[in-house]
Order: C-alpha cells, then structure tokens, then sequence
C-alpha cells in the first residue's frame, strides 16, 4: 500500500511539475512578444483606460450639482508594426443622459492625432493586451461645459471609426468638482512640483510672495476620475495619470480643419511678420507651396524702399530667405497659408501674444493698483463685435467705464470709447484652431491718484481689455545691435508689467480670457511734417565739424544743393569740374596713412590743390543736388559725465546721435526726462527713464570722420529718439550720462519750428 502512495504522489509531482513548466513557457513567451519601450522617467506612470465600441455605448455617471465640468481623453490604438505619418481621423458621439437613462442631446466631437514615433526623444505609448503590443497614438481631449450638464447625470460615448487601420480608441474621463474648504492646503501639496513652480516662478519672493486668495483660485477645484457602469473591478487609486491637469491645457481639438497652433497664420485679410533686430538668414516650412506667400522686406529707417524676397529650396527640406538687414518681413497671402518660420540656426521665431479680459455689461475686472503707479489699458473690440469701417457710423458707440475708488469709495468715473477698426495683423485663435480678426488695440494711459488702490473696467458691450502697470520712475532699458549681437550679455528691461485682475478666477472659469496673437504692421510711408533744430551745446568742454552720411526716405524728395551738403567724387579729382569756379566751394579730402583730413574753401590754385589731392584716398564738394554727405557740429561728452540740457518748450521728441572714436565697443547711455504731468486720462505717454545699450554699426557703407587734421576716425551709433507724448504738460531738463567718451550730436524735433536745415540732425542714418 505504501508504495502505491508513493506511486501517486511521484505522479502527482510530475504532473505539477509539468504544469509549472507550462506556465512558465507561456509567461515567457507572453513578456518576450511585447515590444520594449523606452526608458521610463520618474513622472510616468500609467492609466487605466477603456475600448470605445462602435454599437455598444459606455456610460458614466455623475453628480451634476459637484460636477463643473468633464474632460474625455482619448487615445487611437493601432496594431504595433503600423506606419503611420499623416494624422489619425476617429469621432466620438457623445449622449447626455437624465436619471432614467432617456437621452437629452447627441453631440459628435472629431479628433486628429499622429501616431508617437518610437524614438529616445519621446516615451512611446504602449497598450499590452493578449500578449500583443500595440501603438498609441497622441493623446486628444474635448471638454464638456457644466452649462451642458445642469440636467444631466449620465454620459454615454460611442465610437464612430473613420480610419480603416485603427484598431480602435480608449477613453478616460476626468470629472472636475470642487475642492472642500478645509483641504485646499492638501490640495495645494497634492499638485505636481512642475504646477507648483510654474506659480511660483511669477513671484520673486517665491512662495512667501502667494497670496492665499492665488493658492485658493489655483486648487479650488480638483480632477477626478470616473468610472463606467457595469466594469468590474475598477480601481483608481494608484491611478494618477491625468488626475491633475496642466494649468494651461493645449489642445488640439477641432471640428472640421486642424491648422497649425504654431505656424503663422497668414490669409486674404490677416498678415504675419518677423521683426528683424538684427541682420540673418531665415528659414521656411510650409504645407503648401510657398509661391502662394509674397515677402516683403520694409527698413525702419524707410532709406529703402519695400523690397520682395525671394524663397529658395534647400537639401534639409527648408525655404530660405537671403541675408536680411533689420527691418520687419511681412508676409502676406490671397488664400489661407499657414508656415513655420526658423532662423539660420534652426531656432523657431516665437510670435507675441497679449492676454485680455472679456468685459460684459454683466461683467467687469477689479484690478487692485498702487498709488502714483502708471498705468496701461489696451482695449479691443473682439471678434464677433467687429465691423466694416464703412458701417462704423451705422453702430452704437462702444465705450469702456474706468472706475477708481478708494477702498470700496468711488473716487472718480471716466469714459473711453472705443476706435472699431478691424487689425490687418493681430488674431485670436479659437479652440477650433482657426484665426479671427480682432480690434486694433486702443492704448489710455493715466497715473493712479494718491488716494486710489483698485481700479475697475466696465462696459456697455463685450470688449477685450488688458491692465499693465509700471512706476513712473522705473528704467526701460533696450539693447540695440545690427549684426553680430550678443543680447545675453546685456540684460533688457520692459517697460511695462501685465497685472492680474483680482477677479482673474472668475474670467477663467467663465472662459472669459483670450489669447490674442500680435504681429507688426508694415510702417506706412509718412512724409516728414515736422522740422528738427540743432541744440547747441555751449557748456561742452571740446566741439567739431564732422562729415556724417545723411540719407533721405525714399519716398522724399532729394535735398537742394547747399553749402553744407556735400556729394563723393571719384578720384583722381577732376579739376575741371564744373563747380570749381562757386564762389562758396569748398573740397574735403581724407587720407590713410597716416589718417589725417584737409579742407580747402575758396577758389585754389588749380596746380599747388592738384598736388593736394593726388593722394587722397576719398573727395568731397560742396553744393551739389542729392548730396549724402552734410556737414554736423559735435560736442564731446566725457566717460560719467552728466549733460543736462534745460527746456522753455516740449518739443515732440528729441534726437540723439552718437559716436565714438573707439572700434567694437559697446555703449551705455543713460537718459532721464525731468517735466511735470497733466492731470486726467493721456493718449500717449512718455518713458521718462531710459537705458540704451549701444553697439556700434557694422554696415557696408562709410562711416562718418571728423573734420580733424589728425583725429578723424569716427564710430557710428544707432540714432535715439525720446518721444514726448501729451502726459508732459512742461518738459524741463534732460539729463544725459554715457559710460565712455563720445561725440554727441542732439535736436530736438518740432511741428511748428522755422527749419534750420544746415544743422539738421535727423534719425536718418
């Protein structure tokens, strides 16, 4: 008997052993067929999702009176040796369902995705199912409104498969509810660090600089995610993915036509452009043939005319433009063209954006401000609201209500209205993708009173509008540089600071704040109405003549001849020509070795003033039509120096020209404007303290010298303008310092001002 026992239990063992052996071969080869991933980074984690069926819906309830809203996302699922390039076209129909299941409305939301590239620069998605690894495309996502959701307590998806190769879609969804009261510090904790540090970056003091009203609007509410009815064994716990979303959620949704959020978008009445501060090379990929674009090239400084550019195809796929100087690209198209812009090194060029407030007659933004700070408001009309120029007489006015008070006491009431004109360049982009037209931007400026601390905008009609704020005593500091620029070296200070309205979380919840993309418009030519008259500097330790290149505008006449205006001859000079006999003649020649100038006035003795010019590398004469050249007294200012210059009249702006007998040195100029303001609301305002890094001019052309026997070499300088707007009622004094020695030259521009041509100091290079 025994040993049939242990013939049993040796059968026994065999057979578990067997079994085991099985298993074992089974749960190698199920791991060994999925493909391996990418490393794992420690903010991964993974996420249990759900298979969309084409006939049999999922549905998902929830508590409408907690719920504010709800997010699906959703992913396209494909078969792992699938190569796909082109976006991915899948919808869902989603029903809204009442307490009894009964359908309250059907809705289909489109979605495009690509499918992730298995690459090291990008974690691929994978979803194992039956021992098979399949790829995952991008994720996408819709939002469900809590307007939507008042009387629903279910929500249904359904399928409905566009794409042939898919093989088929899961879904998670994210309900958000509100955040109880007491646990908004756990809430705070709960979020990811990447969340808490993109806040806190806004604040120099860093955490000690969140009010708690901010870290309550930030964790007022809470993502939660939601089961569907009749899946078993549903466990989120350790389910993380998602349950926080980024505080700004990009998406790429859309109902009929994906554009990309990126690329410049260009049309039959919206234009792009790229500032150029400096001179380079651009590159261009577009979708669509880039003949469909025009280019156009404008100089600031309009010596140059508009000039086309053209595209040329390259070997790594791109279009590139030729070497452009400073100046603004525009581009422009008939039909809809969306491209994306890089520079030389692969760098792409980053379009501005401005955000604004929707202000309704139901609601308006409260702005808490310091006494005696500045003030910015930028108002638009937005895009549902614009109008043809030609019916803007047709519309009601549309105007803004700037109330200030005084904790909670109104102090003073002022009303704007608003300038309708539609913007060739600016756009919003809606969550479409698509891009709308909005209002060019109607700019007030005002100083706060000392007994004000909040500001609030009101309105009759829906407008955009934006605050910014600045101390009036604040520095602006810019670096000017026209090639071979290091803007790293010199850290730039704006001039003005957005604010956040102290109702922000309001806007935001209502999806009352709008993104609006801001491009430049090409400079319109304006023919010179004012005059600029030279201010002579009489406290000045050293002053000189000097030869400066004067261009004009193109679209100007060219300037008569005078004594003062000279025009290059060729050499070796030729003394027949036919002005030598003018009783105001005078010749400037310059030579290189040794570097030295010499001037002759008067009739000369042609055969000694032969010999004189025999070796001149560069002549001038005087009292020539179209002349380049004129004639400009400068001072000298030393390195520290304080210049200041005293004021019985405001001139529109003030001009300053530098230079510098030094080569590839970077200057520092400091400004400051002294004056006393008018009271009320301004249409333009003045930055009283400015900083300007200077580099020197590295362009093709020549370059100014001195009307010095032995010092003539001169370095030029990008011109300075100081605008004077309508804030300044008495302008007094000007203070200048630069941080090396220079040779300055300064006007000071007027509308009413007799011209005075012959020291004509303009922004003219």
């Amino acid at each position: 008997m025994s040993a049939l026992k242990r013939a049993l239990l040796w059968l026994f063992m065999l057979i578990l052993s067997f079994g085991l052996l099985w298993w074992a071969t089974q749960l190698y080869w199920w791991l060994a067929s999925a493909e391996p991933v990418a490393a794992r980074g420690d903010d991964e984690t993974r996420s249990k999702v759900h298979w969309l069926s084409p006939t049999k819906p999922l549905v998902y309830a929830f508590n409408p009176n907690r719920t504010q809203g709800i997010r699906v996302l959703s992913n396209a699922i494909f078969n792992g040796a699938v190569t796909i390039t082109t976006p991915v076209n899948y919808a869902i129909e989603y029903a809204l369902l009442d307490d009894k299941q009964q359908v309250l409305s059907r809705h289909v939301y489109h979605h495009a995705s690509k499918l992730v590239d298995n690459t090291v620069a990008e974690q691929v998605k994978q979803l194992i199912e039956n021992r098979e690894a399949l790829s995952v495309a991008s994720g996408q996502s819709f939002f469900i409104d809590h307007a939507h959701l008042k009387t629903a307590s279910a929500l249904s998806l359904r399928l409905i498969p566009e794409e042939p190769l898919m093989r088929g879609v899961v879904v998670r969804l994210h309900a958000k509810v509100p955040t109880a009261e007491g646990d908004l510090e756990r809430a705070w904790l709960k979020l990811p660090q990447a969340r808490r540090d993109r806040l806190l970056a806004y604040h120099s003091l860093g955490a000690n600089g969140v009010s708690e009203q901010e870290l309550a609007q930030v964790v007022a509410s809470t993502w939660l995610k939601l089961a569907p009815q009749g899946v078993p064994n549903i466990d989120f716990s350790a389910d993380t993915l998602y349950e926080h979303l980024p505080y700004n959620v990009m998406t790429y949704d859309f109902g009929a036509l994906q554009l990309d959020l990126d690329g410049f978008y260009s049309s039959a009445g919206l234009n792009a452009s790229i500032r150029l501060r400096e001179a380079t090379t651009l590159k261009m990929k577009s979708t669509s043939p880039h003949s469909d674009l025009t280019l156009t090239w404008y100089d600031f400084a309009e010596l140059q005319p508009p000039q086309n550019v053209p595209l040329t195809a390259s070997n790594d796929g791109f279009y590139v433009t030729p070497k452009l100087k400073p100046g603004l690209l525009l581009i422009q198209s008939d039909a809809v063209r969306v491209s994306r812009w890089f520079l030389s090194d692969g760098t792409p060029v980053q379009a501005k954006h401005s955000y604004l407030y929707a202000l309704t007659p139901e609601r308006s933004a409260h702005f808490s401000v310091v006494s005696g700070a500045d003030v910015a408001l930028e108002l638009r009309v937005p895009p549902n609201a614009l109008i043809d120029s030609t019916a803007a007489i047709s519309q009601a006015p549309l105007s803004v209500d700037i109330a200030l008070y005084q904790d909670g006491q109104l102090i003073e009431r002022s009303t704007i209205e608003l300038n309708r004109t539609m913007s060739t360049t600016d756009r919003h982009i809606a969550d479409d993708t698509n891009r709308y037209q909005v209002g060019e931007a109607n700019r007030i400026y005002l100083q706060v009173p000392k007994s004000v601390n909040r500001i609030e905008l009101s309105s009759n009609a829906s407008v955009w509008a934006k605050l910014q704020a600045r101390l009036g005593h604040g520095h602006y500091r810019q670096y000017r540089c026209e090639q071979n620029c290091q803007p790293e070296q010199y850290r730039e200070i704006g001039a003005w600071f957005s604010q956040a309205a102290d109702n922000d979380y309001d806007f935001i919840a209502a999806n009352a704040l709008f993104a609006v993309r801001l491009f430049e418009a090409a400079p319109e030519p304006q023919p010179t109405t004012t005059t600029y008259q030279s201010v002579p500097l009489d406290s000045a330790k050293r002053t000189v003549t000097a030869l400066l290149p004067a261009p004009w505008k193109y679209f100007e006449a060219p300037p008569a001849a005078t004594p003062y205006r000279f025009s290059r001859v060729t050499t070796p000079f030729d003394m027949n020509h036919p002005d030598m006999n003018h009783p105001e003649l005078k010749l400037i020649a310059s030579y290189n070795s040794p570097p030295y100038v010499q001037q002759w006035s008067g009739v000369q003795q042609p055969e000694q003033l032969s010999a004189n010019l025999k070796n001149a590398k560069r002549v001038f004469i005087n009292n020539q039509a179209a002349a380049p050249w004129l004639e400009q007294r400068l001072y000298f200012v030393a390195r520290g120096d304080t210049l200041t210059l005293r004021y019985d009249k405001v001139p529109q702006s003030i001009v300053l020209k530098l230079f510098a007998t030094r080569s590839n040195h970077t200057l520092l100029l400091q400004t400051a404007l002294k004056g006393v303001r008018r009271d009320g609301i301004w249409s333009d305002y003045t930055i009283r303290n400015k900083d300007f890094f200077l580099a020197p001019w590295q362009s093709e052309g020549e370059q100014a010298f001195l009307l010095h026997p032995k010092t003539p070499t001169l370095y030029a300088y990008d011109s300075v303008t100081l605008p004077i707007g309508t804030d300044l009622s008495t302008l007094q004094q000007l203070e200048l310092t630069v941080d090396s020695d220079v040779w300055i030259g300064i006007s000071n521009e007027y509308y009413d001002a007799q011209r005075q041509v012959d020291w004509r100091q303009n922004e003219l290079r």
